[in-house]
């Protein structure tokens, strides 16, 4: 079921539309933290209000041009998306400063050389925190944001758990 779920066309739609959220999220996180916008506003916060501008952006496309659930509001389906994301954001903010150690543990002087590219830590840290969260999004986004929501999926896995021989028999939820 796995590799199923992400061989539909909503996949290539969600990874683009998240290109364009990673790429809000980047460019928002670097004005506050590299651009001296906001030289303060520590790099935790920063990722974090970009993240959640990406969010933003990501529900909107993919609500207006991708997943066609009708099952419930779009208020509801936007209520679940920010809770699913808000997991996202934390998850976000958590692995880019934990990158971000590491990289500064690795690169003293606080960037990667790369041939005459030099990248900044903090950018290092950010992108591959952005691309890790990705790969929780798409199956959370698509089996609980743009579909029968959180509540729903509860039920769904406390029934499943009540009748532990319906795993086993093959049945899904």
């Amino acid at each position: 079921m796995t590799t199923r779920i992400f061989r539909t066309i909503e996949f290539p739609k969600f990874l683009l539309f998240g290109a364009a959220a990673a790429l809000t999220t980047l460019v928002t996180s670097w004005v506050i933290y590299g651009s001296g916008f906001s030289p303060v506003a520590p790099y935790l916060c920063a990722t974090g209000l970009g993240a959640s501008l990406g969010l933003i952006v990501n529900f909107l496309l993919n609500y207006l041009w991708n997943f066609r659930f009708h099952g419930r509001s779009s208020s509801q389906q936007f209520a679940t998306f920010l809770l699913v994301s808000g997991f996202g954001v934390l998850l976000t903010a958590l692995v880019s400063e934990v990158n971000f150690r590491i990289l500064n543990f690795l690169f003293a002087d606080q960037q990667i050389r790369l041939g005459d590219v030099i990248i900044r830590n903090q950018f290092a840290a950010n992108v591959t925190a952005v691309a890790l969260v990705a790969l929780y999004s798409y199956p959370a986004h698509r089996f609980i944001s743009f579909n029968v929501g959180l509540g729903a999926r509860l039920l769904q896995l406390r029934s499943l758990i009540a009748s532990p021989g319906a795993l086993s028999s093959g049945t899904r939820a």
